[in-house]
């Protein structure tokens, strides 16, 4: 599967290299795709890419997902362009300066993400651990619970075999 990442940051980073060390395709879309930090990802990151051009990146995934934080959300999907009919994994929080919870205009994070990208397919996933768990999902060598949840049925279950780490 081709994955997009929107956000390289911890949640995005460390989902990336999991996913690519599983055989899946990874898209990083990052303001700077040129970086030292983006460089260092990538190669830790099998086969991936890297590009500022998340239109293009958002076009050719099977999947994309949205790890930004709430403030960058509304500028990352505007530069996503069309998302009707993509799967998007929403990994964010409503969290606002001070590490304050917000209430967006939709009511919660998921249905304000959906507004933000009509058409899309959204999942909401990874939003409920922290990246350190993303990074070693097991302890006393039981995976960790992950939660998903959405409105499109056929979503959630296409993404369950790649969201699994």
């Amino acid at each position: 599967m081709k994955i997009t990442i929107i956000g390289a940051g911890n949640v995005g980073g460390t989902l990336g290299k999991r996913w690519a060390h599983n055989g899946h395709r990874i898209v990083y879309v990052s303001q700077e795709p040129g970086s030292d930090k983006m460089r260092a990802l990538l190669a830790v990151t099998p086969d991936a890419t890297a590009t500022s051009d998340s239109a293009s990146a958002c076009t050719d995934a099977d999947a994309i997902l949205l790890a930004t934080p709430w403030a960058a959300i509304p500028a990352a999907l505007a530069a996503a362009g069309d998302l009707t009919g993509k799967v998007l994994l929403d990994a964010t929080n409503p969290i606002g300066p001070g590490m304050a919870l917000l209430t967006p205009a939709a009511g919660s994070g998921g249905r304000e993400v959906a507004r933000l990208a009509p058409g899309a397919r959204v999942v909401k996933i990874f939003n409920t651990t922290g990246w350190g768990n993303m990074a070693d999902p097991l302890y006393a060598g039981e995976p960790i619970a992950m939660f998903l949840c959405g409105g499109d049925a056929p979503a959630t279950g296409e993404i369950s075999s790649v969201a699994f780490l």
